[in-house]
């Protein structure tokens, strides 16, 4: 009888050993699991960073700039350590709003410039057009909390007041 109680004593402890085992590999796994939620978050985030920069890099191609007239590279004219556009944004804006007949929302006006190659967002339309409004004469209205633009047309029809 001896050796049949030594025998249950080894099996039990067989047991807590192999329960213990399966305790630590649970927690291995649960980790495991956490670290494969943390890479396909990272994952996610790292295929949003390379989706806006392909998007940046085809609405904005890059090209050499024109040559002068003796043979070298004209720079362009830089303004606080960035180039100066050749036409501003909010001359677009105002032309934007112009072809979609003089009253349009912030995200109308970025969807014209958008298909029209130009792209700014509707809160940058929107800060555009409101210091647009401050000038005097104002080349556009609007009623506060609205979101819709007006052009404001000079006696002779054209926009913005001048002729």
């Amino acid at each position: 009888m001896n050796d049949l109680a030594e025998i249950i004593n080894q099996a039990e402890a067989d047991i807590h050993e192999y329960e213990a085992l399966v305790v630590s590999a649970d927690a291995r796994v649960a980790a495991a699991q956490a670290d494969a939620v943390a890479a396909r978050e990272k994952l996610s985030e790292a295929r949003i960073v390379l989706d806006w920069l392909h998007r940046r890099s085809q609405s904005q191609p890059v090209t050499a700039p024109p040559a002068s007239q003796n043979g070298h590279s004209q720079q362009p004219v830089m303004r606080f350590g960035r180039p100066v556009p050749e036409v501003a944004k909010l001359d677009k804006c105002l032309e934007a709003l112009e072809g979609l007949g003089g009253t349009a929302t912030n995200k109308q006006i970025s969807s014209r410039l958008l298909r029209d190659g130009f792209d700014l967002d509707p809160d940058h339309v929107r800060g555009l057009l409101k210091y647009a409004s401050k000038k005097n004469p104002s080349p556009v209205t609007t009623e506060t909390g609205s979101g819709l633009w007006r052009l404001v047309r000079a006696a002779n029809g054209t926009a913005g007041g001048e002729g």
